[in-house]
């Protein structure tokens, strides 16, 4: 038998160990193969596309992020594939083979996967190319979708690029038999046969750590967070691993104290066992942890900031399409054309409220003013009942409210001695420097955006319709607006009939504020975000969940014994199963619900930035984890529970 033949038919026969690395590298090469189609498009490299050489820039960086995590991958899987066949390797050299023979057998297998992961890569990822593209076209905002095209340069440089990785890391992963005699190949892994010794020292550090770093990522805000964020990442890595390799086995051990709990069904056999594994695997369920914890927090802040931008633009743009002039000139479009092009791209005109406002000033002392803009109760109040809000009660000449536009309340960014002052109950108002000085008591307070801020002010007094009169009349015109407010049906679809009333505007177009044309810029800056972080997150939650199955798959013939022994001394193998359940759902999901619980303490972070709670878009993203974990626990107990059957029927 030659070794390329041996080689091939150790990767057969260990294809269970090989499945998850090989399923890991062959998904790496597909996104890279994917990234670089791309940017060796026609529409691309000819500047077809919108803002397409932006994007290639992203994607490179993506590649060499990729290309930089396969290489510590497959280093950490071939070193862990040698020290699992250690014995094997032992007898091959017993039996005369010499360590550069078993050096060319480990190059050639190496090799083998590589060329497989390589080749079935490529053909997945141009089995996806074509929805990839039409995909990335939609979210470019291209106008013809990019068309199929299948680069020779993308496949030359995949090929290229992952044959140099993988035969690198051959070369890399072989250096450790020549350092190892025959007697330290064929010695055994000397089992733990006594309980993991823990110091109750730093499981109170762990437990303090997470505590406190927990509480610094609560309390942060916009002017703490650069100054805890450094303290907050250490505290929670030193408390990670230390919950691993002490609170862990502190907390399994109070079960043990827990008599009729200990005893009780085969919770003996779960707290004795998991105490052993945890500890064992320490170091990689804790680097699993962190990992997850970066990728799950840099996703869900993405998926974060597409939703949160989405219902800000939603309530930036009370209405479908605000008009507006100042002073006196001219509507950019007149009030009929508007009507008669929303019919013609079939979009009927439900109803048009207009509506007059000023721009003045707040003026408490010479160090203190603040941009309002001031608009009439009736006005008020009819814009309020088109948008379904409550009404405001009648107020006498004087008199007023006080309301709140934007977003985050204005009163967040304002100093303690400015709100002081803002919270005062009689406010004085001016239009012009030299012009009349208004008093207005302040009847009350509250937060309801009614006017897109980006023409109005954030601030909006509700004066009585007389006031508003006596203020129109000693103003200037050019601070006085007149708002036309539009509402048709369907209109999430009004896209081509706003881009045509921006044409008909022409240079005027400012002067027109549309509901859907700001979703679509939202849509387009952070959707190519989300979409790259979403296919970076698969790729690392695929690699994490692949080095936890190889963990595990690599000690499958001591723990066979183990299993084993239960189902002689009388366990059914139903409750073997259920013992392995649990058993491997601890090592898959443990670091799935620590990385979940500090990406939410991260999210409360941003939230506390943002002046939002944006907690629960992280809830998908931690969701389709765990989906992904989930499948990798079904996965390896199927193969756990026939490696075990075979055992059992064998001897």
């Amino acid at each position: 038998m030659t070794f390329r033949r041996l080689a091939i038919k150790n990767i057969v026969e260990s294809w269970q160990r090989y499945s998850a690395y090989f399923l890991s590298c062959m998904f790496s090469v597909m996104i890279s193969f994917l990234y670089s189609s791309y940017t060796h498009h026609p529409d691309v490299i000819g500047d077809r596309i919108p803002s397409g050489s932006s994007l290639s820039a992203m994607l490179y960086a993506c590649e060499v992020m990729i290309m930089t995590f396969a290489v510590l991958f497959t280093l950490y899987s071939s070193k862990s594939f040698v020290h699992s066949r250690r014995k094997e390797f032992g007898l091959l050299t017993l039996f005369g083979m010499t360590k550069w023979q078993i050096r060319r057998m480990m190059i050639y297998e190496q090799m083998a996967i590589a060329i497989l992961a390589i080749a079935s890569g490529i053909v997945t990822g141009a089995l996806f190319l074509k929805l990839f593209l039409m995909v990335m076209s939609k979210l470019l905002g291209a106008e013809v979708p990019m068309s199929f095209y299948l680069s020779k340069n993308a496949i030359l440089s995949t090929v290229y690029g992952y044959s140099l990785l993988f035969f690198i890391v051959a070369l890399i992963s072989i250096r450790v038999i020549g350092k190892a005699s025959i007697i330290e190949l064929l010695k055994p892994r000397r089992e733990q046969r006594h309980a993991p010794a823990f110091k109750w020292l730093f499981t109170l550090i762990g437990i303090g750590c997470i505590g406190w770093g927990y509480l610094l990522a609560y309390k942060a805000n916009l002017w703490s967070v650069f100054i805890v964020f450094v303290p907050t990442v250490l505290l929670t890595s030193i408390g990670t691993y230390f919950l691993f390799s002490h609170v862990s086995y502190a907390l399994l051990s109070s079960i043990k104290r827990i008599k009729p709990l200990y005893y009780k069904g085969k919770t003996l056999l779960h707290v004795t066992r998991a105490i052993h594994r945890l500890r064992e695997n320490a170091g990689v369920l804790f680097v699993i942890t962190m990992l997850c914890s970066f990728v799950l927090s840099g996703t869900s802040t993405f998926f974060a900031f597409n939703k949160g931008y989405q219902h800000s633009a939603m309530l930036s743009n009370p209405f479908d399409l605000m008009m507006w002039t100042q002073g006196e000139e001219e509507l950019p479009i007149p009030i009929d054309k508007v009507k008669k092009t929303a019919q013609d791209y079939g979009h009927e005109i439900t109803s048009l409220y207009e509506a007059q406002v000023i721009t003045a000033e707040i003026m408490k002392d010479p160090n203190f003013n603040r941009s309002v803009t001031l608009i009439s109760l009736e006005e008020y109040n009819r814009l309020a009942a088109a948008l379904h809000y409550p009404a405001l009660s009648p107020i006498h000449k004087g008199e007023a409210y006080w309301v709140d536009q934007s977003i985050y309340s204005e009163e967040q960014f304002m100093s303690p001695d400015e709100q002081r002052r803002i919270r005062s109950k009689t406010q004085h108002v001016r239009v012009t420097e030299d012009g009349p000085v208004y008093t207005f008591e302040i009847q009350g307070r509250g937060r309801q955006l009614l006017l897109s801020t980006e023409v109005t002010r954030p601030l909006l007094l509700v004066v009585s319709n007389d006031d508003m009169k006596q203020v129109e009349g000693s103003s200037p015109t050019d601070s006085i607006m007149q708002l036309y407010n539009f509402e048709w049906k369907d209109s999430k679809r009004n896209l081509p009939l706003i881009e045509k009333l921006e044409e008909l505007a022409g240079d005027r177009s400012y002067n027109l504020r549309s509901r859907v044309r700001e979703l679509s810029d939202v849509e387009y800056v952070t959707s190519l975000a989300i979409v790259l972080s979403m296919m970076m997150g698969t790729l690392f939650y695929i690699a994490c969940g692949s080095i936890l199955t190889f963990k595990i798959m690599t000690d499958l013939q001591r723990d066979v014994k183990y299993y084993t022994s239960l189902l002689h001394i009388g366990l059914s193998m139903k409750e073997v199963r259920k013992v392995i359940t649990v058993q491997v759902g601890i090592i898959f999901f443990l670091p799935c619900l620590i990385a979940s619980i500090h990406t939410i303490f991260a999210m409360k972070t941003l939230s506390n930035l943002l002046y939002t709670n944006i907690i629960g878009y992280s809830s998908v993203v931690i969701f389709g984890y765990m989906m992904v974990q989930f499948l990798y626990l079904i996965a390896v107990r199927q193969g756990y529970l026939h490696k075990i059957k075979k055992q059992f029927r064998d001897s």
